[in-house]
């Protein structure tokens, strides 16, 4: 078979890296990945490495590794746009090549388990050249803010690669890309540098004709300099067929995969329940759950045709549960508790049938947040002492905060998550 029999990188395809059977597992034996290893009576590389060019993706070729010749000064330089694929204690994992600190091929890297009093979090790999290490779920080095670039990995049935050995499974993988709604607000965009950051393309949608300019320009930057792509679309999350329509149009400027949505478009108004607005209360729920749920369905169907996994994210926030304190926003409390509901619902049906792809869904639900939306009543000092006052660490939170949730979310270091919502509040409904 060729090692990436299948459509290229460049029309978002799936690369072919071997069938699982090719692939001895690792140990925490604490040898470098490149060793030849036992597996059963045949003698195999510990890891493979794949050169997917950027600039030529459909002359991708598997790189051979002479574990016996493989050193620093052999590699130094030739180690651009490839990927280094294996599997660790039951799990594959395919990162980048190169060591993003040292340069270093991270094929005599050393995997091992990230633990905390005694239980296995996640897994890591290390790199003999200075001894740093990096998160393999997240990409997160062990120090100072070098990340390691991630891809996605897939294991499918046989049956589409004309093989007899059914019981066996082939192993695929590609980096991802995500669409965040309200992508040109504090949330949205922090949610698009993360995701950029973590080496996939991101598609940011609001309904502003344009995003901010200072703000873009540092997601712009974020693309640039870990060799992503970030694009933004104008859109009416109310109107299904706009969405459809913008999502269409955005699938074809896509390199990769489309694994998920980050829905964080939402809006508020403070009123008197008594006399509070109908057609403002319309335009909250139109938006924050009737345009959130438009959205869900369009990212679900859009798995469902690519036939690969997904995760969606659906922001809600502490209001769900809670009412807040010195403002009247009875249809924003009301429609984030629909969202919360809505992120279980959606677990229930589209992570239990077999007739489509396995898609998890859960939401966040995040606590007060600096932001455009709250600038208003931030305005007045003894609203700011109520809500710091309100939480455990006295204090409001800010967009960059709920990167790191939303990525877990996002990522397969949640995968055993579904139906589930995230408070992220200080502490706020614990009280």
């Amino acid at each position: 078979m060729n090692a990436f029999g299948g459509r290229s990188r460049s029309s978002a395809g799936w690369f072919f890296a071997g069938l699982d059977s090719s692939f001895p597992d690792l140990g925490t034996d604490e040898s470098n990945l490149s060793d030849l290893r036992f597996c059963g009576t045949d003698l195999k590389a510990g890891c493979k490495v794949f050169q997917v060019r950027k600039s030529d993706p459909s002359r991708s070729t598997e790189v051979l590794l002479a574990p016996d010749v493989l050193n620093y000064a052999e590699l130094e330089g030739d180690l651009k746009d490839q990927v280094l694929v294996f599997k660790f204690k039951g799990k594959f994992h395919a990162v980048d090549h190169k060591c993003p600190h040292s340069s270093y091929p991270l094929s005599h890297g050393t995997p091992f388990d990230i633990e905390d009093f005694g239980i296995v979090l996640s897994a890591g790999l290390t790199c003999p050249k200075h001894g740093w290490s990096f998160d393999l779920h997240s990409g997160m080095a062990d120090r100072a803010r070098y990340k390691l670039g991630i891809w996605e990995v897939q294991l499918r049935d046989t049956a589409s690669i004309g093989t007899e050995l059914l019981a066996d499974l082939q192993l695929v993988y590609n980096f991802f890309e995500h669409i965040v709604t309200g992508g040109g607000g504090s949330m949205g965009l922090e949610v698009a540098r993360s995701v950029l950051e973590s080496g996939g393309d991101v598609i940011c949608i609001d309904r502003q004709e344009n995003p901010l300019e200072e703000p873009w320009n540092r997601v712009l930057n974020v693309s640039k300099s870990h060799g992503t792509q970030a694009w933004y679309y104008r859109c009416d999350i109310t109107d299904a067929e706009n969405v459809k329509s913008v999502f269409a149009e955005s699938m074809k400027k896509s390199r990769f995969p489309f694994r998920g949505l980050v829905a964080c478009a939402g809006i508020s108004g403070d009123a008197p329940s008594i006399d509070f607005p109908i057609s403002t209360a319309r335009s909250i729920i139109g938006i924050n759950v009737i345009g959130t749920l438009i959205c869900a369905q369009a990212a679900a169907q859009e798995i469902q045709r690519q036939g690969s996994a997904g995760s969606i994210v659906l922001v809600a926030s502490m209001s769900a549960h809670g009412s807040n304190k010195g403002v009247d926003t009875v249809a924003y409390n009301s429609s984030k508790s629909a969202v919360v509901q809505m992120a279980r619902s959606l677990a229930v049906e589209w992570g239990s049938r077999a007739d489509i792809p396995l898609i998890r869904v859960n939401s966040i639900s995040p606590g007060y947040i600096r932001t455009r939306m709250t600038e208003e009543p931030l305005n007045n000092p003894d609203m700011e002492r109520e809500w710091t006052n309100g939480n455990m660490l006295m204090r409001l939170s800010e967009a960059h905060e709920y990167r790191g949730p939303i990525t877990f979310l996002l990522s397969d270091a949640s995968s055993f998550m579904t139906g589930s919502d995230v408070r992220v509040d200080g502490g706020h409904t614990a009280w």
